[in-house]
């Protein structure tokens, strides 16, 4: 085609080995009697493949994985190493993955990642793949994408040194007065300069996040996402990103929650804006720094073999112990019933820190601890950093050089409109 394919970025044929090899072994313990998995969630193809391809991976049990494709072969063929087959039909995999060696089996079940694709095409594979046994597979593809390779640990590092610095540049920019729309058009304008996606991934099937900023009460509207932080939105058909009529005030919480992607790998940091010239309340003091401790606590422990249940347990009584417990996390039914979440390809990775998330933490695994209260009428206070887990702790990603309780912000006699 004449062009110049320099500027793709491509994965590296030893990563891909090496995620190939962390699903096998994954298979082997979870599902022992599994003939192979196979991947057609858009995430999990991009993860096995190292394309964002339409079609499907096959990874049989033992031996080499096949990339099947219903288009865009040619560009399948240049971002990703594996070996390659098209089809035009689900009718068409089992004799494709026969000519390649690696054959569909009728006598054992094959895994299939349920949680990443919608109900009806399930339907649809499964009514093609005669004499095929579908089962879940998702519990074998969470735990292995759980458990980031150092290739991944990187573009995560870089996407927080990047997102820390688009947020110091925002908080030199920010007046009070401006609308909340503005701080967002603004992040995001920051965001792309520095090379974000643009489209920041969730679980379920073909929806993505664009963050939230919220300013004061805003910040203490829920919404259908389930996180603590709440926004007025731009319409009732997206709640998210900043609204246009919601202004920034002096004795107002502005909460910037943005997250960072980059070549599809996410960093998740909430940074909280104080307009300088308007004295601290003590009880939005003693509300963040109650957060700042919580974060530190649990960073603190974020070693091999502990239990994330545990930690949110921990989270909550060191809340409840600063007079918090009804407020952490959010007001009433909406409050999120976590304190953090795995991140990765997509924003809410495994595991949670949330009661039944009992198997221990292993080493690379990447959490966003994000503890947050609801504080009215002065919005959502928190912090939001994102962190590996190592042997002596967590490592921040995208800590900044902002210790304090807020980046504050000074005051200018002209208000923005």
């Amino acid at each position: 085609m004449g062009l110049d394919l320099s500027g793709l970025s491509l994965v590296p044929k030893e990563e891909l080995h090496a995620r190939h090899a962390r699903l096998q072994s994954c298979m082997a313990r979870l599902a022992p009697d599994a003939g192979g998995l196979l991947l057609l969630g858009d995430v999990n193809v991009l993860y096995a493949s190292g394309t964002l391809a339409a079609g499907m991976v096959w990874l049989p049990r033992e031996g080499e994985p096949l990339l099947l494709t219903r288009r865009a072969q040619e560009r399948a063929g240049w971002e990703s190493s594996l070996l390659l087959a098209s089809y035009r039909s689900y009718r068409d995999v089992p004799a494709l993955c026969a000519e390649a060696g690696a054959p569909l089996p009728k006598d054992a079940p094959v895994l299939v990642d349920t949680a990443w694709i919608t109900w009806s095409a399930g339907q649809l594979l499964q009514s093609r793949l005669e004499g095929v046994s579908l089962v879940s597979g998702d519990a074998v593809v969470r735990q292995a994408r759980m458990v980031k390779t150092p290739w991944e640990i990187t573009r995560m590092t870089e996407a927080g040194r990047r997102q820390v610095s688009c947020l110091e540049e925002l908080g030199e920019w920010l007046l009070p007065g401006m609308r909340e729309d503005t701080v967002f058009r603004k992040i995001n304008e920051l965001y792309r300069r520095a090379g974000h996606d643009g489209l920041v991934r969730i679980t379920p099937p073909g929806r993505a996040v664009p963050g939230c900023v919220s300013a004061g009460a805003s910040g203490l509207l829920a919404t259908a996402f389930d996180g603590p932080l709440g926004a007025m939105g731009q319409t009732a058909a997206m709640p998210f990103g900043g609204n246009g009529s919601v202004v920034w005030r002096a004795g107002d919480v502005l909460t910037v929650d943005v997250p960072f992607a980059l070549q599809g790998y996410v960093a998740d940091r909430t940074q909280c804006f104080w307009i300088a010239a308007a004295p601290l309340p003590d009880e939005v003091r003693r509300a963040q720094e109650c957060c700042l401790a919580v974060e530190a606590a649990l960073a603190a422990r974020l070693f091999p073999g502990v239990a994330p249940s545990g930690l949110w347990d921990e989270a909550r009584a060191l809340a409840a112990a600063s007079g918090y417990e009804d407020s952490f996390m959010g007001m009433g039914p909406d409050r999120a019933r976590f304190v953090g979440h795995g991140i990765g390809l997509e924003m809410d990775e495994y595991p949670a820190l949330a009661r039944g998330f009992d198997a221990p933490l292993e080493e690379n695994v990447v959490v966003a601890l994000e503890p947050k209260i609801a504080l009215p009428p002065y919005g959502m206070v928190g912090v939001e950093h994102t962190f590996v887990v190592t042997p002596s702790g967590g490592r921040p990603l995208n800590e900044g050089r902002h210790p304090g309780l807020f980046m504050e912000v000074e005051s200018m006699a002209m208000m923005w409109i």
